[in-house]
């Protein structure tokens, strides 16, 4: 069993590990519907520019400009996802050879077919559980488990020290 894990920014950018899961003979999944939202938007309601807000809201959620693949994420107009997912991808199609143990193999990152495109399409409109970047408990991850893989601590101790960290933090 392999498992890769990737953070896709649409659907120009997953091509990649589309390709990669290909190679492998794998599936792509979603974990736990689980989603990274690239911006949160929000309105004041005690602005004194509310309709203003308002207006800027629905021009950023609009077809119009979620149409476009910025690697900004997937879109979530509707209209403006299966716009994307059917979006002719063939100009970023990418080749190129790798080797290992001296042997030279090719690897195609090639546009999708319509089958995948509804895949990773479905994969979108299923993402319910969003998720928000902590840089504290990447860090607190980071130097607890720095010297498990440095071999100076078991695992045991490395997820004390996880967990000892993570309980101060989350206390405070």
């Amino acid at each position: 069993m392999k498992l890769v894990l990737q953070e896709t920014d649409g659907f120009n950018q997953a091509m990649t590990p589309y390709a990669v899961a290909e190679l492998l003979n794998a599936n792509v999944v979603s974990v736990e519907n689980a989603f990274y939202p690239k911006m949160v938007i929000g309105i004041n309601s005690r602005s004194e520019h509310v309709e203003i807000a308002k207006d800027f809201l629905r021009f950023a959620l609009s077809e119009e400009l979620q149409s476009v693949d910025t690697y900004e994420g997937f879109p979530v107009n509707a209209k403006a996802l299966e716009m994307q997912a059917a979006a002719d991808r063939s100009m970023a199609e990418a080749y190129t050879t790798y080797d290992i143990d001296g042997s030279t193999a090719e690897f195609a990152i090639k546009a999708y077919s319509e089958e995948t495109a509804n895949h990773l399409m479905e994969l979108c409109k299923a993402a319910t559980l969003c998720l928000k970047e902590d840089t504290q408990i990447e860090t607190s991850l980071t130097e607890s488990l720095q010297a498990y893989l440095n071999g100076q601590a078991s695992v045991e101790e490395a997820m004390d020290a996880v967990e000892g960290s993570l309980k101060m933090y989350l206390a405070e």
